[in-house]
């Protein structure tokens, strides 16, 4: 997908929060929008704005470039990232201080995946 292949570009850059430059800092929905924006496609700027936009899509048919919206810390979403294939999601990560690659079946996205957009 082109949308994989964009986001793919922004591999390691730095997390920071309410960040929205490729060089200082993105945080999560920042990236989102930047990887979509980049195809023509305007989202808003936070993940809770972002996740009312688009075609809401059942877990069994998640396709890579797809949105994925959590709720972590509560029943807000507060997260997101891009479906990327084979489990895989790649987002700005505060814990992880940087844009990386995490697994959909670990448990603290498993358990607080709330949404997925296309």
């Amino acid at each position: 997908s082109v949308v994989v292949t964009e986001a793919m570009r922004y591999l390691g850059v730095p997390y920071r929060y309410g960040g929205t430059s490729p060089i200082k800092g993105l945080d999560c929905s920042a990236f989102v929008q930047r990887v979509f924006s980049s195809r023509g496609i305007k989202l808003p700027r936070t993940a809770a704005e972002q996740a009312k936009v688009g075609i809401p899509v059942p877990l069994y048919d998640l396709r890579p470039g797809d949105r994925l919206y959590f709720a972590i810390k509560g029943n807000r979403i507060d997260h997101c990232g891009i479906y990327i294939g084979n489990g895989l999601l790649i987002h700005a990560s505060g814990r992880h201080d940087a844009v990386v690659m995490s697994s959909l079946s670990e448990p603290l996205y498993a358990r607080s995946l709330v949404a997925i957009r296309r």
